[in-house]
């Protein structure tokens, strides 16, 4: 038994269970919709090449580092994209 926990571990010795992130509250999701609106030329572009695309994703790590900055949650970019696409969806 004792080799299946560990094989089925991961690296922090966790077994498949993960700790959720807390909900974002109200002003974190005005926050977030004031640090995305001062980078919305950028982030709302509609071109795909690569180079819009790396300056979309250094946009929102700006607005993360902006974000968590301010915020006592720390949260990682991907994270807010998600927010602001389940806010406008």
């Amino acid at each position: 038994m004792q080799i299946l926990q560990s094989v089925m571990a991961d690296d922090n010795g966790r077994t498949g269970t993960s700790k959720r992130a807390a909900n974002v509250s109200a002003s974190e999701r005005q926050l977030l919709v004031d640090l995305v609106s001062a980078r919305a030329d950028v982030i709302e572009n509609k071109k795909t090449d690569g180079a819009t695309s790396r300056e979309k994703e250094a946009a929102w790590v700006a607005v993360a580092a902006n974000f968590n900055s301010i915020s006592t949650v720390k949260r990682q970019h991907r994270q807010l994209k998600q927010v602001i696409l389940n806010i406008v969806s």
